[in-house]
């Protein structure tokens, strides 16, 4: 939990007080050991020289500060300041520090500094009254934080932070000699630190189990957006915003989904303790359970990342029962008339049973005034009011995650714009990655070290990453498909090896999968933020090919294998891409036939001049002529097999479209196989209409649509088994409509009119409703009084529907 802000000021009180002391001791040991600034520079530069920390960590950290200690321009200021600050303890005279004026006095981080590096000789004594010099140095940091922190308004200080920084206090103020505590006496101190605890034990006075909460060693930064949103869901606003039942964080392992929702609590709480929260919009309990199983954190002694196995608080629904019959005596929610606020966090780890156990009893056997917020890796499945999607940072966000980072948590740390930018890409915009990096930093390890490990697949850091963050990812996708796991696999390894952005069908020739398969993986891993859709192409989200699909990379034998067959796949998709520019060039009419129909990709591209060379394939134009048949004949079986091949390969409307123009001169000018047909006929136009209305959506108000449209409803009143004016009038009105939206009134546009005719005589005749005939009679003379286009025959035939009209108005 945050301090509240009477809380912080307390503390700032105590530490400025310990800090008197504290600068005073320091200062005195160290002028009394080196009375000249000559002795004290060779302190420095014999210790440069000669240092051996032992530890990696400690020497590499060790080592940093050294090298900025031993600057000529740092030596004169400290020393400076050292005897000002001695004399000052001497002669009890009072000073104003402020942080912020770093050469008006020597900063705490220098005072920190000054034990690490003298330790052994000077401040051995000191040290051992902590259980180690790690601890004490552990403390010390944190408690350079908290100082650094104090000096910001309105600074959110945990409850974990204070506890530590309090142990470094008291430890030090038992040790420390009341006479350099000139400012304020030690009884004085201990006062504010007694108050300060008991106000901080009593912070909280409504039901929790607020000590399982995550430990926040580090200041939560960034993510404000979703933090905002998070607690205006949970709480509502003063706009009557209601608050929201049942809440899902998602977001790859480490993206600080449990850090998200831990911040949310604790601001929640300093909000209500600070009145900014009304009591109205405040909880009766709050209760945070974890199926976490591991964390991936820093290994002490030797700096390196590590995975560190933890035991799951739940792992079922018995497990939640049990423990909020703990703290509420009922696990029986649904008459539990009380606000509260219950967080399942790593929800992806518990089985898919326990899961829909889970999801139904927040939904069907909790009062609504309960709200519930889960975190999970996956898309999970459950009826949530809103999910949230934690995204990784880009270059901009990840450069200033970074700094705010190092601001907030005090880190010494020395990075050019280059080198912030590498760790972004590095990390591929993973908070966790990022923490870890920046801290391995702050220990002294060389950021040249951390770049080479995160830069090579093989390394035991990446190993360990990858084992941490792909852990449970794709639990979701493999319970969708048991049984299939072979093909899944399949298509992830063609994912991570191929370097573009790839289209589904190229993916099912490549996994050699279904189609209907490829669909579903693709849909799963694009919504569980794996794959980034760019139209109709997927390209594997860096993070995930770093971190999570590394996994599925194939054995070196068959990695050579793959990689032949996808260059081989590429080159041959090149070959195609250049014959079709070159069509392009010497065909404006294909151009003309892209801008219309708007292909997505390169493969609706590709396919689309397949079925346009179709036509001249099959002598279309030859079959149509009645007087003169070509040589070449074509049938429904040879236009089946060439217009297969294409569908495998795209949905594009124009394909099936195509297709019909191709069969209907077979079903107008030939005879036999007509019934097949017109069976097949019919299936190319619907088709059609279903690609366009469910995938192209862009093409319904173009000629072309209201082309195919026009020939639809031709196709139900003359050519269809059985003739359907409703369709046919249906199909011939949304044509209609087109026409007069594009204002493109040419001849076709009145053949349209004489189809849409002819349906509702159709429907005058079946129904013997007057309004059909009316319409029709209407739509005739609108032919007949045309002059602009020849519409000799049409108008003959106009005509007589005319008189038939008349006759039955």
């Amino acid at each position: 939990m945050y301090l509240s802000n009477e809380e912080v000021r307390l503390l700032d009180t105590a530490v400025k007080y310990f800090e008197v002391g504290f600068r005073s001791y320091i200062a005195e040991v160290i002028i009394q050991k080196y009375d000249t600034i000559e002795k004290y520079r060779a302190a420095i530069n014999s210790k440069k020289s000669t240092f051996n920390g032992g530890s990696a960590i400690l020497s590499g950290r060790i080592n940093a500060l050294l090298s900025n200690l031993s600057q000529e321009r740092q030596i004169k200021k400290v020393y400076k300041l050292l005897s000002e600050t001695n004399n000052n303890c001497k002669n009890n005279i009072k000073v104003e520090i402020k942080e912020e004026k770093s050469d008006a006095y020597i900063l705490v981080s220098e005072l920190i500094s000054i034990t690490y590096v003298f330790g052994a000789e000077l401040f051995s004594d000191m040290i051992q009254r902590f259980s180690s010099r790690e601890e004490y140095m552990y403390l010390a940091e944190q408690y350079r934080t908290i100082r650094n922190n104090l000096s910001h308004p309105e600074a959110s200080i945990s409850d974990l932070n204070y506890k530590e920084t309090d142990k470094f206090i008291t430890i030090l103020k038992g040790y420390i000699d009341s006479k350099y505590f000139w400012l304020a006496s030690k009884d004085e101190l201990q006062k504010v630190l007694d108050g300060l605890s008991i106000s901080i034990n009593n912070s909280v006075n409504i039901i929790n189990n607020l000590s399982m909460l995550p430990k926040q060693k580090n200041k939560f930064v960034c993510r404000t957006k979703e933090i905002n949103l998070v607690k205006t869901y949970l709480t509502g606003n003063e706009l009557g915003f209601g608050r929201m039942h049942y809440i899902l964080i998602t977001g790859f392992g480490g993206m600080g989904k449990t850090a998200l929702i831990t911040e949310v609590i604790m601001q929640l709480i300093k909000d209500h303790n600070n009145k900014v929260l009304r009591d109205d919009r405040w909880f009766d309990f709050i209760l945070f359970f974890s199926a976490k199983e591991e964390v991936l954190d820093i290994d002490d002694t030797n700096g390196k990342i590590n995975n560190y196995r933890l035991r799951s608080q739940i792992s079922t629904l018995e497990d939640i029962k049990q423990e909020i019959r703990k703290y509420l005596g009922t696990d029986d929610l649904i008459e539990y008339n009380k606000k509260g606020l219950i967080v399942i966090d790593n929800f992806e780890t518990l089985t898919q049973e326990e899961k829909e156990k889970i999801n139904n009893y927040i939904i069907y056997e909790s009062n609504n005034s309960i709200q519930y917020v889960l975190t999970s890796r996956n898309e999970e499945h459950i009826d949530t009011n809103y999910q949230l999607k934690l995204k990784t940072f880009n270059e901009i966000e990840g450069c200033d995650f970074i700094n705010k980072y190092l601001e907030e948590n005090a880190l010494t740390i020395e990075l050019t714009e280059d080198n912030k930018k590498q760790l972004v890409k590095l990390s591929k915009g993973n908070t966790l990655v990022l923490v870890l990096s920046l801290h391995r930093l702050n220990q002294g390890i060389d950021i040249s070290v951390i770049e080479k490990e995160l830069n090579s697949i093989g390394t035991e850091t990446v190993k360990n990453i990858v084992s941490f963050m792909s852990k449970n990812s794709f639990d979701e996708i493999y319970n969708q498909f048991k049984g299939e796991e072979e093909i899944v696999e399949r298509i992830l390894q063609i994912l991570v090896m191929y370097d573009d952005p790839i289209d589904r069908y190229s993916l099912m020739i490549l996994s050699h999968s279904d189609m209907n398969i490829v669909d579903q993986v693709v849909n799963a891993l694009t919504a569980g933020l794996v794959l980034e859709e760019q139209r109709e192409e997927v390209q594997i989200n860096e993070f995930a090919k770093t971190y999570l699909l590394i996994k599925f990379r194939p054995n070196k034998i068959e990695y050579i294998s793959k990689q032949q067959m996808i260059s081989e796949y590429k080159r041959d998709l090149t070959i195609k891409k250049n014959k079709l520019q070159d069509c392009r060039r010497k065909n404006p009419q294909i151009d003309n036939i892209f801008k219309e129909w708007q292909p997505n990709n390169i493969i609706d591209e590709l396919a689309i001049l397949e079925a346009f060379e179709a036509y001249i394939y099959f002598n279309v134009g030859f079959v149509t002529n009645r007087k003169t048949r070509p040589n070449k004949k074509y049938n429904l079986k040879q236009v089946n097999e060439y217009f297969s091949k294409i569908e495998e390969t795209s949905t594009h409307p124009y394909i099936y479209a195509q297709k019909a123009r191709i069969l209907l001169p077979l079903l107008r000018f030939k005879s036999e196989d007509n019934e097949l047909i017109k069976e097949c006929l019919q299936d190319s136009f619907e088709k059609t209409i279903i690609s366009v209305e469910t995938q192209y959506i862009n093409i319904k108000g173009t000629i072309s649509y209201a082309s195919i449209l026009r020939e639809l409803g031709r196709f139900y009143l003359e050519d269809s088994k059985k003739k359907d004016y409703n369709k046919s009038a249906n199909y011939s009105e949304k044509s209609k409509e087109i026409y007069e939206k594009t204002n493109k009134i040419d001849k076709y546009y009145y053949f349209t009119l004489r189809n849409l005719a002819k349906a509702y005589t159709g429907l005058y005749e079946y129904t013997k409703e007057k309004e059909y005939i009316i319409a029709s009679l209407k739509l005739w003379n609108t032919i007949q009084n045309e002059s602009k286009f020849e519409l000799k025959n049409l108008k003959i035939e106009a005509q007589k529907q005319i008189s038939f009209c008349i006759e039955n108005v």
